[in-house]
């Protein structure tokens, strides 16, 4: 038997409570309406049910696609030849959040207990030097594969001292014209704003604990934020269009000569999961794989004059997931070694919320194999 190292995808997206998956064992895959979602059994042809999905070894499960595109069937699923099955909630994306020379966990109890920290600088006329890399794609393009690299230097010539001969200087300013820096603010009169891409995709404001007096003396420091990616929309007749991920992640620190100004992130970058362009990715990549498959023989049923996309912008969506391999004889086409095995992927998106009797129904049926509920 030889084993393909290929992966076959089929993606189906639907909105499981407009149209509920079809599990009735007195239909047959043509009684599918439009853009609706059954499971059906490879020796009769006739639906499965919720009933018998403990029992049933092996479906194939099929979508109609509608007029001129007609239905899309999976290759047999053996439950005991899948290799992998898990669910995906949709999830928003995130944005980093890093604090620099601050510490969101200090406290203030007396001058000899103060856990705090800010900017405790104490280079007499010198600069404060902090590098930022950004890692974004679209700059990867621009500036290559290290990305975008900037140094803000802070000349501490033109700080506050809070200390006399200056031992010290005072966190605030220091933190303001870093923050400044940053969102591209503050430029003196006659000064021109900086030509730098951070106030593109970060933002940066002053954080700051203790009043001076009872509260205890200020600390303060900098906060910087990555600021959101907007999920693109792509036009589906455009080839040259397609979905990529996007998200900013950033590296902040200090390249100080007595010491480092920490820095610590709370919040890391996460792309988004299960928005619309993302799914109607998968969704078209599988249909185009089968036109480039399929057209030697099925010419009259796959030359599509273009893709059919039930995938609605705007829209989150659950993802269930079944990797499987699919062994046949091939024999008859003058194989020397008979059996073949393929590896398939199989992509149910169902609208957020509303798959809750398909995954019944594949935790029903994929559950005697050992394999952990879904639960999205």
């Amino acid at each position: 038997m030889s084993i393909s190292n290929l992966q076959f995808p089929y993606a189906m997206v639907a909105n499981l409570t407009a149209l509920p998956l079809l599990l009735d064992n007195t239909k047959k895959i043509t009684d599918l309406a439009v853009g609706q979602i059954g499971a059906f059994y490879p020796t009769t042809g006739l639906g499965a049910t919720q009933g018998g999905a403990a029992g049933a070894r092996t479906i194939f499960f099929a979508q109609n696609l509608g007029p001129k595109f007609g239905v899309v069937r999976t290759k047999p699923i053996d439950r005991t030849k899948i290799i992998r099955y898990y669910g995906q909630s949709p999830v928003a994306a995130v944005n980093q959040t890093t604090y620099l020379g601050y510490d969101t966990t200090g406290v203030y109890t007396s001058p000899t207990d103060d856990t705090r920290k800010g900017f405790k600088v104490s280079m007499l006329n010198k600069e404060v030097v902090i590098p930022i890399t950004i890692y974004y794609r679209p700059l990867s393009r621009w500036y290559g594969s290290r990305s975008y690299h900037h140094r803000i230097v802070i000349n501490l010539a033109n700080c506050a001292c809070i200390a006399d001969p200056c031992a010290l200087y005072a966190d605030l300013p220091i933190a303001q014209a870093i923050a400044d820096y940053i969102n591209n603010v503050g430029v003196p009169v006659g000064g021109f704003p900086a030509t730098h891409e951070l106030g593109e995709y970060l933002t940066a404001s002053v954080v700051q604990n203790g009043d001076g007096g009872a509260g205890g003396p200020i600390v303060a420091g900098v906060k910087i934020d990555a600021k959101p990616v907007a999920v693109e929309l792509n036009d589906i007749c455009y080839p040259n269009q397609y979905y990529e991920a996007k998200w900013v992640h950033f590296v902040v620190g200090s390249a100080l000569a007595c010491g480092t100004i920490p820095a610590t992130t709370t919040v890391v970058s996460k792309p988004p999961q299960g928005v619309a362009p993302a799914v109607r990715e998968l969704e078209l990549e599988a249909q185009g794989y089968d036109v480039a498959r399929d057209s030697f023989d099925h010419p009259k049923y796959m030359k599509l004059a273009n893709y059919k996309s039930f995938t609605v912008d705007g829209i989150t969506y659950d993802g269930y997931f079944i990797a499987y391999d699919w062994e046949h004889d091939t024999s008859s086409r003058g194989a020397t070694n008979g059996l073949i095995s393929e590896r398939y992927l199989l992509q149910i998106f169902a609208n957020d919320g509303s798959g809750t009797a398909l995954e019944a129904f594949l935790n029903a049926w994929i559950g005697p194999e050992g394999y952990t509920s879904v639960d999205v």
